[in-house]
């Protein structure tokens, strides 16, 4: 999340915006970290807007060596069984997220 994002979720009365702000604070009083990472509901927007990413296809294989065991390895292949987020349109999915939480409910 941008500042601004922070701002407008802090500023919002929304009940939805206030109880996200209250999480944001909690996550950042346990993490340190100020702007949180919005993975959840990048999934979520991703079913009615799928053009806020961009994918490859490929292959994934996952690890059975003891040293390397459950990690992931995506290797790029044109008509591949799976498809890879690459890129995220930032911008436009934040903006579609702060307005569909802080708009009221009767207007989302």
């Amino acid at each position: 999340m941008r500042p601004a994002d922070l701002e407008r979720l802090r500023a919002s009365p929304s009940a939805s915006a206030r109880f996200l702000w209250r999480l944001i604070q909690l996550s950042q009083a346990e993490t340190g970290e100020t702007y949180p990472t919005l993975y959840d509901p990048l999934a979520i927007a991703l079913v009615f807007r799928p053009d806020l990413i961009e994918t490859s296809s490929g292959e994934v294989r996952v690890s059975l060596d003891p040293a390397t065991r459950g990690q992931t390895k995506f290797t790029p292949a044109p008509g591949g069984s799976t498809s890879v987020g690459m890129k995220v349109n930032v911008e436009s999915f934040l903006d579609l997220f702060l307005q569909r939480v802080t708009s009221s409910p009767g207007t989302r």
